[in-house]
């Protein structure tokens, strides 16, 4: 499917079709979003579609209409459009469309809606893990076969003894997974007064409570937190925002702007919207709007490939000064298997796309877009041992390197770099598949372990739980 307002591909040219006051879908306050078929990273089977799966993009079914492009959604234009629903099938039975303008369902604010409300009790994937729908009734969160009162006594009695045991709640908290990590909290907080994040924060103190703190609130409350603390924080952390908001898919997109909205009350495109000026705006505003394909579910188109070379060239190298929002439209708006054919194909016409980016991009937006090119590669085999195989290039062996550069940099140099050595550990755990394949990896490239690395850089209890963390994925 593509991206294109006009669904014409052919009339692509850089960016102009892109408006920030539209985006590039149309949702309806009445319909529920879309889940995506796929999960990044290491998702298991993708779950059955919703027959109320909402309408992706608009279809124009008058020609003269269709043949248009339109830099600016015509508002007086919505009324004669009919929505194609994913597989279409029509809209659900009895369902009205809204006949306020798109202006005026912006401006009314829908509450954040629980999917589970929306969809039923199923899973749902955020960072490649799954965890139970938002705002599940405390009541409801369970996983079969784990003891959750078993673990709440052990971490009642930890942090009610003299002195905090950390030894029983590294040992209790650390191998524990994202739902069962929320099925353990809920446990606690029905059993005692107050949150287990508030009651272990005030027992523990340092790298060893940031962990803590981290695994209690789970993948998406602790993005949501970070996302938070980038924005609003000691100047702006755009770093972290890159590293939280690129390369993720359409469901993890949906689902932390929602629980973001939840819990501070404001939209995350807004936020965004004030934090940031010119073009990086514009990047992470298409960021948050991207519809981009779910990586390894579609053949590469070889035309649009082709299309896509075209744009680069005539957006960097073919004149004078950078287009660089035609650079950002194609980058951000693309699944990496994509890319990855695009670069290398880009790289034999031309040259390497980094060696554009570099010298024509400065600041945060050059940091985003090589972090994308590089999130496009998968491992290649640099290890001279026999036994080592480079991984397959699948949703969960894109962007390996990149993230195991990621990791040695927090520890390289004069003094460890904790706050990005902790957060780029907790976030990457959950996915246990992926960290499996980035532990190989690092040890492939730097002749070590990276358990081992991290012992040599953290000490005492904070030393324990994180490499309890690493140890977690097998």
């Amino acid at each position: 499917m593509s991206y294109y307002p006009n669904s014409n591909p052919s009339s692509y040219n850089g960016g102009q079709n892109y408006d920030q006051s539209w985006g590039y879908q149309m949702p309806d306050p009445g319909v529920p979003p879309p889940i995506p078929s796929h999960s990044y990273p290491g998702a298991l089977p993708a779950f059955p579609a919703h027959p109320q799966q909402a309408p992706l993009m608009p279809q124009f079914h008058n020609s003269n209409i269709r043949n248009r492009r339109f830099p600016k959604l015509n508002h007086s234009l919505i009324r004669s459009i009919q929505f194609q629903t994913i597989r279409d099938t029509g809209p659900p039975n009895g369902f009205q469309y809204s006949q306020m303008s798109y202006g005026q369902q912006q401006q009314q604010q829908q509450p954040f809606q629980p999917p589970m409300a929306q969809y039923g009790h199923q899973t749902f994937f955020y960072l490649g893990t799954p965890i139970h729908p938002p705002n599940t009734p405390e009541s409801a969160l369970s996983v079969p076969g784990y003891d959750a009162n078993g673990d709440a006594e052990k971490v009642k009695k930890a942090i009610k003894s003299f002195g905090t045991d950390e030894d029983a709640l590294i040992s209790v908290i650390a191998p524990l997974s994202a739902m069962q990590l929320a099925t353990l909290g809920a446990t606690f907080r029905i059993s005692t007064a107050g949150t287990w994040t508030s009651k272990l924060d005030s027992e523990t103190s340092g790298w060893f409570g940031a962990i803590l703190h981290g695994l209690t609130l789970g993948p998406l409350a602790y993005d949501v937190e970070l996302v938070n603390k980038a924005i609003h924080g000691a100047g702006t952390d755009e770093q972290l925002l890159t590293e939280i908001l690129i390369d993720r898919t359409l469901e993890d997109i949906r689902l932390l702007k929602g629980a973001y909205r939840e819990r501070y009350g404001r939209d995350l495109e807004n936020e965004l919207q004030g934090e940031f000026s010119g073009k990086t705006r514009r990047m992470f505003a298409m960021v948050l709007s991207s519809t981009r394909p779910a990586d390894n579910t579609l053949a590469v188109d070889h035309a649009l490939v082709e299309r896509d070379v075209k744009t680069l060239y005539d957006a960097g190298q073919g004149k004078i000064g950078t287009d660089e929002i035609a650079f950002c439209d194609v980058l951000v708006n693309r699944s990496r298997q994509h890319l990855s054919v695009l670069f290398e194909v880009y790289e034999k016409k031309h040259k390497k796309l980094t060696k554009v980016i570099k010298p024509d991009f400065s600041g945060q937006l050059r940091d985003t877009l090589l972090y994308i090119v590089q999130g496009a590669k998968a491992p290649k085999d640099r290890s001279k041992s026999k036994e080592h195989r480079p991984a397959v290039a699948t949703a969960e062996t894109w962007g390996i390197m990149r993230d195991v550069k990621l990791l040695e940099e927090s520890m390289k140099g004069a003094g460890t770099k904790d706050k990005d050595l902790v957060r780029r550990i907790l976030r990457l755990h959950w996915s246990t598949n992926r960290f499996r394949l980035i532990k190989q990896a690092y040890e492939a490239k730097y002749d070590k372990s990276l358990e081992d690395r991290v012992k040599s850089e953290t000490s005492g209890d904070y030393r324990k739980l994180l490499l309890a963390v690493i140890r977690a994925s097998g």
